[in-house]
């Protein structure tokens, strides 16, 4: 087989241009960014809310559902959620992808501004987010139980919580779900039939003899507790 200096310069050109190709990947690999997290615009925004010393059950009648019904309205709204702990109500409102965050931030603004009157005075004015996958928590755990009648949030509170807090470099642990304490007042029809008494008028007792507001708190041996 017979090579001419064309073909000889052709397969020449050939290899420099495939070495030199090989050689800007490698460079290129080398300096490539790597993020865990690329810049996506999330079509999610959250409402925050703060009234302090609140019960979650008061934060999610009194603000989370309101600012709920009030989201719901905007135009490309997929899914409203919230979260209600003590003193913070935490409103997620999801829209569909492509929605242009942009005018829709001002757009809940406006919703905001027309239910605030109807917010409890105390509570702070609504705060507005930009879903960032960097301000999420660095690592969220899931307690579950099959054991019946296990309280997992007050284990959690009282033992999960305090040995991550101690953790170097752990800002805060918070808890979410789980049930709560509540006193129950079982009423006995017959007992007040007797003693003629309605229903109404026990109801009226205990609204006239409690009230119920924030008192502050107080830590007592290393226990945290929210007093009303």
């Amino acid at each position: 087989m017979k090579l001419t200096e064309s073909s000889v310069n052709h397969t020449v050109t050939t290899v420099m241009i495939f070495i030199a190709l090989t050689t800007f990947g490698v460079i290129s690999l080398s300096r490539l960014g790597l993020e865990l997290f690329p810049d996506i615009t999330y079509p999610t925004v959250a409402v925050i809310t703060i009234d302090t010393g609140v019960d979650p059950y008061e934060m999610e009648s009194d603000i989370s559902k309101p600012i709920e019904d009030a989201v719901s309205s905007i135009n490309g709204v997929e899914q409203v959620s919230s979260t209600s702990s003590e003193g913070i109500s935490f409103v997620t409102v999801n829209f569909t992808w492509g929605t242009n965050m942009d005018t829709i931030v001002p757009e809940i603004r406006e919703k905001l501004t027309d239910v605030e009157a109807d917010l409890p005075d105390d509570a702070d004015r609504p705060m507005i987010f930009r879903y960032n996958p960097e301000i999420l928590p660095s690592i969220t755990f899931v307690v579950e139980s099959n054991i019946e009648g296990l309280d997992l949030r007050r284990l959690a509170e009282k033992k999960i919580v305090p040995e991550i807090e101690k953790v170097k470099g752990v800002a805060a642990a918070d808890i979410y779900g789980g049930r709560k304490r509540a006193v129950i007042c079982s009423l006995s029809i017959e007992a007040l039939s007797k003693l003629n008494i309605p229903i109404t008028q026990v109801l009226r007792a205990f609204q006239g003899e409690n009230i119920n507001i924030p008192a502050g708190s107080i830590n007592i041996n290393n226990k945290y507790m929210v007093i009303r």
